[in-house]
């Protein structure tokens, strides 16, 4: 039994939490761009935080299931439709077999993060299912996703229904808007005062040339020290650098694993998932975080997570419990 494309998407991809351990043999992580919403995907079902999912770009694929399943839609808002009738995000749903997902037309974000009940059954590479599409590996960890393509579920069956039932526990969230906070990077001294103040001063436009290695943002060039190439350095998903020309990249999900390019900044590790949704044309502005912010920030959105798991695996028990 499996998720079928019927119609693909412009870029849908399985992520899960990322491929870790593997970067001093130059293998990048990848994983979901938006962890937060992915994980509150799987949260909100009772699953492990880092499963696999479908992430999506609208135009999203329309996918029929082929049997019964609860879902979770978190992320962005993409109107999305079950057999044509408009369904909520943040809210598990029970879908017949024989429905088909698909999606209106984009509100607000970037990717829409999909979590299904049974999971999905996937084929690993190297400890992970995230798909890496620069990689050349074979199977679905290594493209994205076309038409008729199916991604198979577990064999747990749910009881047969022929309806779309919204189930009763859902969370609300809210689209936070605001500077993203960052710290400052290994090489922050790299830049001068001046280029210190125009980064957290100005406001940067996304450019179009911007995808999953790499946000590049669009603003006045920052001045720097020196603007000679260093030795190439580890690096992070939200480590900012500072091109030759004074301009910033972004690293995000699947990043090379070390660069040559000053590391003035790195993002706050909470709020990746906030430029993650944000596209080509966005303006975004920075402010600056101590260490201790930054820790509150990851520690407040972990408990989150896990309470919301807690919540979705005692609601799901009761919900099966109940077939």
């Amino acid at each position: 039994m499996s998720l079928k494309i019927i119609k693909k998407g412009l870029l849908d991809t399985i992520q899960d939490g990322g491929r870790e351990g593997y970067r001093g043999q130059g293998i990048r992580p990848c994983g979901a761009m938006d962890k937060f919403s992915a994980s509150l995907a799987n949260a909100l079902l009772g699953k492990d935080l880092g499963e696999p999912v479908l992430e999506m770009h609208f135009p999203a694929a329309s996918i029929q299931f082929t049997q019964p399943a609860i879902i979770a839609l978190t992320g962005a808002e993409f109107s999305p439709q079950i057999d044509g009738r408009s369904v909520p995000l943040f809210q598990p749903l029970q879908v017949p077999a024989g429905a088909v997902l698909s999606f209106a037309g984009p509100v607000n974000g970037q990717r829409c993060y999909l979590s299904v009940f049974p999971g999905l059954r996937t084929m690993d590479w190297l400890g992970s299912s995230s798909a890496d599409t620069r990689s050349g590996v074979e199977g679905l960890a290594g493209i994205a996703l076309s038409k008729w393509d199916e991604v198979f579920l577990r064999t747990e069956t749910l009881k047969p229904t022929k309806d779309l039932r919204l189930l009763p526990w859902k969370v609300n969230q809210a689209w936070k808007t605001g500077n993203i906070r960052i710290m400052a990077g290994p090489e922050w001294d790299y830049l001068t005062k001046e280029g210190r103040d125009d980064l957290l001063d100005q406001a940067f436009r996304i450019s179009p040339l911007s995808d999953r290695m790499g946000y590049r943002l669009e603003a006045k060039p920052l001045a720097m020290k020196d603007a000679a190439e260093l030795i190439s350095s580890a690096v992070e998903a939200g480590t900012i650098q500072c091109l030759p020309g004074g301009q910033l990249v972004v690293l995000m999900a699947d990043h090379p694993t070390t660069g040559g390019y000053p590391r003035v900044a790195t993002l706050v590790s909470a709020e990746l998932g906030r430029l993650a949704q944000q596209g080509p044309g966005s303006s975004v502005r920075f402010s600056i975080a101590s260490q201790q912010e930054a820790e509150d920030l990851y520690i407040s959105q972990w408990q989150y997570l896990q309470e919301v798991k807690k919540m979705g695996g005692a609601e799901m028990h009761d919900h099966l419990s109940r077939r």
